[in-house]
């Protein structure tokens, strides 16, 4: 039995992926999330992981990819697949890089004329990656010309590796740096990092002293961007 679990900030897509994975064999709702710091929370203080997560990639505060990237760094033991409206090449290329397993687009167009419900597309993707295989949508993927998941992959490791040993960041420094964007105050901080909301204080200015990153978690925030510490989904209009 696979655990699942599904974060989406729409309360229609939480409900009809729900009925999919409740539907599917094999496959148990561990519960559904409206918000990327509401699954890492739950991670972070529940001794059961889930085994999958299907991702929303637009949501506010703290999107998908910020989720994804976050998850992929302590938990990378849990799969991702991608659910989003958005299948441009680069928003897909930056969703493998930051470590999912699988995507699957909500519209329901069939560019390649291949008659495949979103429902058995996300059906399809859940075996495949509790096989641990790799899944990219069948109706899309044609369309696309991108390095391989397994390369983007690398790449983001590669990427983020180098920017740690540049700036010397430990493992504490890079779980604030990667939850400045969230919008949190201390308290909420210190209940996901397991530290008090003084701590909380203190190391966040001591990084951002550290880093000459300007004062507080937006100080952080744009220092981060600007080094490719952390990513943000690239938004475009949906076709």
């Amino acid at each position: 039995m696979y655990w699942v679990a599904i974060v989406d900030d729409k309360d229609k897509d939480l409900q009809h992926h729900a009925k999919i994975v409740n539907e599917t064999m094999d496959f148990e709702l561990v519960g559904v999330f409206k918000s990327g710091i509401d699954i890492i929370r739950y991670c972070k203080t529940k001794k059961k992981l889930p085994d999958i997560i299907l991702m929303d990639i637009e949501m506010p505060n703290f999107d998908g990819l910020q989720t994804t990237d976050f998850l992929n760094s302590y938990f990378p033991q849990i799969k991702i697949i991608a659910v989003s409206s958005h299948g441009e090449d680069e928003m897909i290329a930056d969703m493998l890089m930051c470590g999912v397993y699988g995507y699957v687009q909500k519209v329901k167009k069939d560019f390649n004329k291949r008659i495949a419900s979103f429902d058995n597309i996300l059906k399809e993707a859940l075996y495949a990656v509790a096989d641990n295989k790799k899944y990219l949508d069948g109706r899309f993927i044609e369309c696309y010309k991108l390095p391989t998941p397994e390369e983007l992959i690398i790449m983001r490791q590669n990427e983020k590796n180098l920017q740690r040993k540049k700036f010397n960041i430990s493992k504490i420094e890079q779980e604030l740096l990667l939850l400045s964007g969230a919008g949190l105050n201390y308290k909420q901080l210190g209940e996901i990092c397991n530290k008090s909301p003084r701590t909380i204080e203190v190391q966040i200015k001591a990084i951002a002293t550290k880093l000459d990153s300007g004062k507080g978690q937006l100080g952080l925030f744009s220092f981060s961007l600007r080094n490719n510490l952390i990513k943000l989904a690239k938004l475009f209009n949906s076709k």
